[in-house]
């Protein structure tokens, strides 16, 4: 077993010493960060660790700040600890890895089980504040070779380091079996495409992506300032833009490990949750503290991010959640009430084109549904069509809501957040596929 840190305490010191002392300039905000990542691959036939140090500093314009500030910091090389790290037994997890893959050696070829942990201090200033936070976080994905296909699950890597033994390996054993029905125990895929309008059930959790797509990147507020979101341009603050039992909300508040802030948003702003749509109404924008100003909202909610300080702060999502619907039941009721439609399982990737409103979801794993029973598995899904004829057609939510880790891309930026939802059925919709 290999098992290696790449780390060098020089480099970090010296980066350190070298950003004390910053000025801030007039109308600029100084944002300065120093992050520790450490990347941890357990695999089948080893591990490997590496860790990584990278400090510096943005300058960014604000019209809003009118005279000079010298700044003097004191940055500590213990802010940023490893506490996420120091509880993790990766002798153990090598175990259950190696047990796993053995368990089922005739179908898995690779297994690998794959942390990063990031351990960040920020320091913001500008002439108004002078504001430090320092940030944890974790992501973790399940990766198989099956059948010479390479299939992954990001998971709940916090949840998984908090189980006892036996239920880390029925925890496993779970995402396996779910991986491998995705290879193997499918009747089609995209080599018999069909198109065909029909009700789609989304399982708890991967209707967090279809909000995040038709609902969430059309609401940032620079979407909306540069008049690139057609829900900007065509659905004003309090109109009905849904069902009216969909709720929305974007918070940071008993997620922030996973979406990787803590207490405050990459411009200062303290970290609050944020309606976006109550009771099938638009009731807010996703805003930086420009883009709150060019639309005249007057609370921004702490939703400025960037990916590190080379990068642009843009308003991002934090963990976009569709609330819980009391009384409209669970996945297993919304199967047996159906006469026809397709269970999404798991969605993989999507997209949104902002003018337009065209969306897509890519799902590896779907199930066709028919008198109230699971008739078959299928692969190779897109579910597309027009956001607004989605939202329309909302037609149940549940109450059993589940919340994923995941990633989102936006202008090259990769950020940390969370998708959650209960049960969601959506009326006539668009999906392409290997259908029987």
């Amino acid at each position: 077993m290999f098992f290696g840190w790449y780390y060098k305490g020089s480099v970090f010191q010296e980066r350190m010493k070298s950003c004390v002392g910053v000025s801030v300039e007039k109308n600029k905000l100084v944002y300065f960060q120093t992050t520790k990542e450490y990347s941890i691959i357990i695999s089948n036939i080893g591990v490997l660790s590496n860790c990584w140090v990278t400090s510096g500093e943005c300058i960014r314009s604000y019209n809003n700040i009118s005279s000079d500030k010298i700044l003097n910091r004191d940055y500590l090389l213990s802010a940023t600890s490893s506490s996420l790290l120091s509880n993790m037994n990766i002798e153990y997890l090598y175990n259950v890895v190696r047990t796993e893959c053995s368990k089922f050696n005739n179908t898995i070829y690779s297994l690998k089980l794959y942390f990063l942990i990031k351990d960040e201090y920020v320091n913001i200033t500008n002439i108004d504040l002078e504001s430090s936070d320092v940030r944890n976080s974790m992501h973790c994905r399940l990766i198989a070779v099956i059948n010479r296909k390479t299939v992954y699950r990001d998971i709940d890597g916090l949840r998984l380091l908090s189980l006892d033994d036996d239920q880390i390996h029925n925890y496993i054993d779970q995402l396996i079996g779910n991986l491998i029905i995705s290879v193997n125990n499918v009747s089609n895929s995209m080599n018999n495409s069909v198109i065909k309008r029909m009700d789609v059930i989304f399982s708890p959790s991967t209707a967090g992506y279809f909000v995040h797509e038709t609902i969430g990147h059309l609401l940032e507020g620079d979407m909306v300032v540069k008049g690139n979101s057609i829900i900007g341009k065509n659905c004003k603050i309090g109109e009905l833009l849904s069902h009216n039992c969909l709720n929305v909300v974007d918070q940071v508040e008993g997620y922030e490990r996973y979406v990787g802030l803590n207490r405050i948003d990459d411009e200062g702003t303290l970290l609050t949750s944020i309606p976006l749509v109550t009771k099938g109404e638009l009731t807010n924008y996703i805003c930086d503290n420009e883009t709150s100003k060019l639309l005249g909202v007057s609370t921004c909610y702490g939703n400025a991010r960037c990916e590190n300080f080379k990068k642009v702060i843009l308003p991002r999502m934090r963990a976009t959640i569709i609330s819980n619907n009391h009384g409209g039941g669970d996945l297993i009721s919304h199967i047996r009430k159906s006469k026809e439609s397709l269970l999404i399982n798991n969605i993989v990737n999507g997209c949104v084109d902002s003018n337009t409103g065209t969306y897509q979801l890519y799902c590896d794993l779907a199930s066709v549904i028919r008198n109230g029973e699971v008739l078959t598995n299928v692969t190779g899904i897109t579910i597309t069509g027009n956001i607004f004829d989605a939202l329309k057609h909302i037609d149940s939510i549940g109450d059993d809501m589940s919340v994923i880790p995941s990633y989102c891309i936006k202008r090259s930026q990769k950020v940390s957040v969370c998708l959650g939802s209960p049960t969601l059925l959506v009326r006539d919709v668009q999906v392409m596929g290997g259908l029987m």
